[in-house]
């Protein structure tokens, strides 16, 4: 990659992380009693819309050079399965938490 590519992917991500922070802080100022732990789903949805949509834009607007091994049918495959065992891997240790620390983390 050239180094102005990583440089907008890294500005890219900042942005990213940036957003998902404000998401989390900017509410408490105009919502009354707002936590992050207490939040409704519809905020949880409206955020994660949000960075989907900001991810998105950010894609479309640096269009990042693939490689040709990235863009195989074999590594797309392979992506997908590793993506859908690192979900199931996640999924585990959510519920191990939830179950070791009881009902009242999502309450």
């Amino acid at each position: 990659m050239k180094e102005a590519e990583i440089r907008r992917l890294f500005a890219a991500n900042l942005l990213r992380v940036f957003s998902v922070i404000l998401t989390a802080v900017v509410p408490a100022f105009f919502w009354d009693g707002f936590t992050v732990l207490g939040t409704h789903l519809t905020w949880l949805c409206v955020c994660s819309v949000f960075i989907s949509t900001l991810s998105i834009i950010l894609h479309l607007g640096l269009k990042p050079n693939l490689t040709p091994k990235r863009s195989s049918l074999a590594h797309k495959i392979s992506r997908f399965l590793k993506c859908c065992i690192y979900f199931f891997m996640s999924c585990i240790l959510f519920h191990a938490i939830i179950v070791l620390y009881g009902a009242p983390l999502i309450e």
